[in-house]
């Protein structure tokens, strides 16, 4: 199994976890304490994909880390991993990558037609304005507190066990629109904050693998940073 990770300059993860080059014999167990087992777990299927999905503002001095694992034993009581790690090149991505990238992912899995009559709009530049992504981030909130209450009502409900996961997951898709619409409000200002921003990205896109059946975000990842978009900041 092949992941890659982002770190600081210093080689740390976002969870704190220290990321060096080498090859290493560790325990295996998905439920355990090991660090590299844990990187793996939450490493990223491409370069770019570990580079648009990370935390904060793009670090100028960000470090990637290749993870390539294969297991050594299959005693399921002491199970074991062999993991050569390799620092490679970090991709370069801005902060207007992470939100085309997060716009784009959650237009695929979130059917409301208002807000992705928005997002189509949005990416193709013809509106980017603050009073749409607000006016869009109010309706969104309405939403979800409807969505609270349906889920209320789908744990009580006597046919409970399809129509609260289908409940849970539309309040899921609903809060990342709700934080994708946030993070574009926030970017449309003149006064732009990278961190706002890129938090309310990060918000919108944690955990988004989930999605895959739904989005192929490594295929989606090569084409937003291939791709020469409009500038953030449009005169709203």
């Amino acid at each position: 199994m092949r992941k890659y990770v982002l770190t600081d300059k210093a080689g740390s993860t976002a969870e704190r976890l220290r990321v060096t080059a080498g090859k290493f014999v560790h325990a295996a167990a998905p439920d355990g304490d090991e660090p590299l087992t844990r990187m793996t777990a939450e490493g990223h299927d491409s370069p770019l994909l570990a580079a648009l999905e990370a935390p904060g503002p793009t670090d100028p001095h960000a470090r990637l880390f290749m993870l390539n694992t294969h297991a050594v034993t299959k005693d399921p009581k002491k199970p074991q991993a062999y993991t050569v790690v390799k620092e490679i090149p970090a991709p370069a991505v801005t902060l207007e990558h992470k939100l085309i990238f997060g716009i784009s992912a959650i237009c695929m899995i979130y059917k409301n037609a208002e807000f992705r009559q928005w997002t189509k709009n949005w990416l193709s530049g013809q509106d980017r304005s603050v009073a749409t992504a607000r006016a869009i981030k109010e309706a969104l909130k309405k939403e979800a507190l409807a969505a609270g209450a349906l889920e209320a009502l789908a744990a009580w409900s006597e046919t409970a066990g399809r129509d609260e996961e289908t409940v849970h997951e539309h309040g899921d898709t609903e809060k990342r629109a709700l934080h994708i619409a946030a993070a574009a409000e926030l970017a449309a200002r003149p006064e732009a904050d990278a961190d706002e921003v890129a938090g309310a990205i990060a918000l919108a896109t944690r955990g988004i693998d989930r999605y895959q059946d739904k989005v192929d975000l490594v295929d989606l990842a090569e084409k937003v940073v291939g791709h020469r978009s409009s500038p953030l900041r449009k005169p709203s």
